[in-house]
């Protein structure tokens, strides 16, 4: 995408992914299902953030029930410098001649069922917004040349912290989201 002759020389103000889907492989629940998905999604988001704008967001609408819970979307944008601004119910009517399709099988012109889905919306971290203004306003022979270190950003302290301190008095005091979220996959 960020190679694309028509498209590399563009950034853009929103980019947005409808329903990111890797293909399918198994059964949606199992593990190396859901690492096919988040490696699509981290690629986007890798590709993507290379075509934005310094003020600029990625949406992504993604169904938020089990298991496409696992593939945590926010440590994915996290990874590429992206932070979570927003979450919002996903509205079909939103996007006008959009219609969502299966994309492979039988039933491929066909639509999939919605269910509860959400919007996330993505932005640079501020951190990176200055270094991506920077490299905006350079010349192009010192862009070619940029050597920079990545601006991964790791939410362990905030999580850390909000560890310290029940979510709801009856629930325990810990979430390791990761582990309750595959306690449920099959094998």
């Amino acid at each position: 995408m960020k190679n694309h002759d028509d498209l590399k020389k563009r950034r853009f103000d929103r980019i947005i992914f409808n329903f990111p889907h890797s293909g399918f492989h198994g059964k949606e629940s199992y593990y190396w299902v859901i690492q096919k998905h988040r490696t699509l999604v981290s690629g986007f988001f890798s590709n993507a953030s290379k075509m934005l704008q310094v003020n600029g967001e990625i949406h992504v609408n993604h169904k938020i029930t089990h298991p496409f819970c696992c593939w945590n979307l926010e440590e994915l944008a996290s990874a590429n410098s992206l932070d979570l601004i927003e979450s919002v119910e996903f509205k079909i009517g939103d996007y006008l001649g959009y219609n969502n399709k299966r994309g492979a099988g039988p039933k491929c012109d066909e639509p999939f069922p919605l269910n509860l889905c959400n919007t996330y919306k993505f932005r640079f971290l501020d951190r990176a917004k200055n270094m991506s203004r920077q490299f905006q306003d350079s010349p192009p022979q010192m862009q070619r040349q940029r050597n920079t270190p990545a601006f991964n950003y790791s939410h362990r302290k905030r999580i850390a912290a909000m560890n310290r301190f029940p979510l709801q008095p009856q629930l325990p005091y810990t979430v390791d989201a990761m582990n309750d979220c595959f306690l449920l996959l099959e094998f």
